[in-house]
């Protein structure tokens, strides 16, 4: 075996993965390249005058700005909802009476004040 031979295998199993990679190509865009044959000057002109009639590009303005708008305010309420619930099982934590362990804190100095904020 020499390096032609692997180099032949090579240069046939690419041809024949470009092959396959044509063929799905033809068969997924097949249909859209029929559409485009299809279509010509008159009906461009006919799409563009219907879209202009019934105001698209205002339309289509109108909905971007206004999803613009809401975006900033639904991000932060769904942040502020996010934090609110972490914040509160971390202020929970912190003030619990009970270490990371389960055991309870001990407080020999002051049985009412909690001289140990960190376990």
């Amino acid at each position: 075996m020499n390096i032609y031979y692997w180099l032949r295998y090579l240069i046939l199993a690419l041809f024949k993965a470009l092959l396959r990679l044509l063929r799905a190509v033809k068969t997924k865009f097949g249909d859209f390249w029929l559409f485009c044959r299809c279509l010509t000057w008159s009906t461009l002109k006919e799409v563009c005058m219907k879209a202009g009639e019934q105001r698209l590009p205002g339309l289509s303005a109108e909905m971007a700005y206004n999803s613009m708008l809401a975006l900033f305010p639904g991000l932060l309420a769904i942040l502020s909802a996010i934090f609110t619930k972490f914040c509160s099982i971390a202020v929970g934590l912190f003030w619990s009476n009970e270490r990371g362990d389960g055991r309870p804190r001990s407080n020999s100095s002051n049985p009412g004040y909690s001289n140990s904020i960190f376990c």
